[in-house]
Order: C-alpha cells, then structure tokens, then sequence
C-alpha cells in the first residue's frame, strides 16, 4: 500500500501545499493501518473499522480523509491494480454548513483607518494590503504573488493567475484557473499606496547602497 499512496501523491497535478496536506491526511488517517498490507487485500469492512474507531478531530475531517482514499483507489481501479474500490461503500458524514460571520463594512473601515492612522513610512503597505484584501475579497496568497504589470489601473482589473503556498510562487492557482478580479476606489486607492511605499522602500535601499563603502 505505501508504494501505491507514494506513486499517486507524486503523480497528483496539485501545488505542494495541497500535496502536502493529502501526505498529513494518509499518514494520519490509514497508513498506520494499512501500509504494510498489499492493496488488493483492503476491504471495505476493514476501512470501515478505521474509520469508526479513528478520534477524527471533526466531520468535516472525517468526510475529507474518506473522499481522498476513495480518490486514490478510484486510481488504482483504472490503473487494474484492484478489480473494485473498497472505499464506495463507506458511508460519508453529513457536510457541515460552516457559519460566516464576515466584518461588516463598518468594521473593514474601522481596522483599515486604524492602520492608516497608526503606520508610518514603509509600514504602511499593511494598510494598502488590507484595505486591499478587505475590497477584492482575495485570498492572502493570490495577493502575495500579485505583479504589478498584472494589475491594469485603467481597465480596474486584477489578472489573477498564480498562488503563493508554503512560501513559493506556485505558477498556477489551486483550481488551476486564472481569473480577473474587479478593483473599485478603495481598491485602487490600496494599489497606489502600495506602489508608493515600494517606490520609498527602493529610494532608501538606493541610498543605503551609496552610504556603503
């Protein structure tokens, strides 16, 4: 089993965190019981017991676990490595409705003054950041491995089309699609900052390198 969990991990078209994440899951969940057995003798009966006796932090984590080992033996059925999936069978949890509570506009407002307000020279981008999450709704690794010839001030667009994960530009987004994303005032106004405070951070970085002997 853990030459087969290895060649499909590999062969995933995922970034690394995303890979990562599925290596946690397998090493966690099933491997302590499954890795030494050969994966045509794992039955569904048997998944089922590790699965009820598992302390599984949630049923959102239960549900994830199961449909990832369901992913990896739907691949050794095509690749005829087994003749049926064991894991079909097994019934899944119910999917948890997550509750959102997202900050109000008043409250975005309130955070983003309050950092206007108290940051100064080059600090200030983490007000442009926030101000700018706060008003495209991006996710803090599509904003991290934004470029700036990918944002057109005039159009008022965003090419978003690669992801910051565990630290690396990963040239892709975790679906794999690119997409543009509509920049109103205050996210064009993140966006000047943004470049005013680069423009600063190059100045002073230019004049230390004089300074230098």
């Amino acid at each position: 089993m853990t030459t087969t969990a290895q060649t499909w991990l590999d062969s995933r078209e995922v970034v690394g965190g995303t890979r990562k994440n599925y290596r946690i899951s397998l090493n966690l969940y099933w491997m302590p019981h499954l890795a030494l057995l050969p994966i045509d003798q794992i039955t569904s009966a048997m998944l089922r017991k590790i699965a009820g006796e598992t302390p599984w932090k949630s049923s959102t984590v239960k549900r994830s676990a199961i449909q990832l080992l369901h992913t990896m033996f739907e691949c050794a059925v095509s690749d005829e490595q087994i003749t049926r999936n064991p894991v079909r069978p097994i019934e899944l949890p119910v999917k948890a409705k997550k509750p959102v509570d997202p900050f109000t506009v008043a409250e975005a407002d309130l955070i983003i003054g309050h950092l206007h307000e108290v940051l100064t020279g080059s600090m200030r981008v983490y007000a442009a950041y926030f101000e700018f999450a706060f008003y495209t709704g991006m996710r803090p690794g599509k904003i991290a491995a934004l470029r700036w010839d990918e944002v057109d001030i005039d159009g008022r667009v965003a090419n978003v089309c690669r992801i910051v994960a565990d630290y690396k530009i990963e040239e892709r987004t975790k679906n794999r699609e690119a997409r543009r994303v509509m920049l109103n005032s205050r996210a064009l106004n993140a966006v000047e900052m943004a470049k005013s405070v680069a423009g600063l951070r190059a100045k002073q970085s230019r004049r230390q390198h004089k300074q230098s002997p």
